[in-house]
């Protein structure tokens, strides 16, 4: 199918601008300079996710696909949100959510008589939690709005906050869709039964895709992310990945 070579070959097009940049290197002494390395390393991230969502479009699989998309827009929005202003109160409050995240997990291990972290540990994170006076993280949503009100208009092919092509619109598109996928739900068994009549039903291995499923979606958001690090970072250049979109039409 001519529209999945062409979301594939974007795909490894895309990832490709970010493997000429990295591995990178930079000096962290606090959140002032932090920024570079938190970038690269989320961006980092996010391409490895983007790299095994295409390693499943020969199977064509959409429920494992679309979890992995999932989790690269959480990280999408993540970044976006941060390099909307790269300061440390932001870091700050990413570093604090963090912390209490992982304070959490400890506290639920610590009631199976498993505790992750040691006395000592443990006492510095809630140390440092104390001394971050800034407010906790808000929630996704809140995060993808506020990276709309920043990056709309500056990223091409992005809509307007609120709009199907934003990163909130993509919340409900993307997050919220495939949390079906992700956790063990009804509507979630949908790809591996068939109705064969009103009350028999057929079990089988999930199936080829039908409709767009969540690759070319997959390689928008990458794209998206690329042209935030291009216009905070500087890398990739701005006009390689639109010359990528350009080789890879799916219209």
């Amino acid at each position: 199918m001519e529209r999945d070579r062409n979301i594939e070959a974007r795909g490894w097009e895309l990832i490709g601008l970010v493997t000429a940049e990295l591995p990178r290197e930079s000096e962290v002494t606090s959140d002032a300079d932090a920024w570079p390395m938190i970038a690269a390393a989320l961006t980092s991230r996010i391409t490895g996710t983007m790299r095994s969502i295409l390693r499943l479009l020969p199977d064509g699989v959409e429920t494992d696909a679309g979890i992995l998309l999932r989790t690269l827009y959480d990280h999408a929005v993540t970044l976006a949100w941060l390099a909307a202003d790269p300061a440390p109160t932001r870091i700050r409050r990413w570093r604090k959510d963090d912390l209490q995240k992982r304070l959490k997990v400890d506290d639920d291990t610590r009631n199976i008589g498993e505790p992750l972290l040691g006395p000592h540990e443990r006492q510095q994170m809630e140390a440092q939690v104390a001394r971050i006076t800034e407010p906790s993280l808000p929630p996704l949503t809140v995060l993808a709005e506020q990276a709309d009100s920043h990056w709309e208009g500056q990223i091409p092919g992005m809509g307007l906050l609120g709009e199907i092509k934003s990163f909130r619109g993509f919340y409900s598109l993307v997050f919220r869709h495939n949390s079906f996928f992700a956790h063990a739900s009804l509507l979630g068994l949908n790809p591996v039964v068939e109705d064969l009549s009103a009350t028999h039903r057929r079990v089988g291995l999930e199936g080829h895709y039908e409709g767009t499923g969540p690759y070319g979606m997959a390689t928008l958001i990458f794209g998206f992310v690329l042209y935030v690090m291009a216009d905070s970072l500087g890398w990739p250049e701005r006009s390689q990945i639109t010359e990528v979109f350009e080789r890879h039409p799916t219209d």
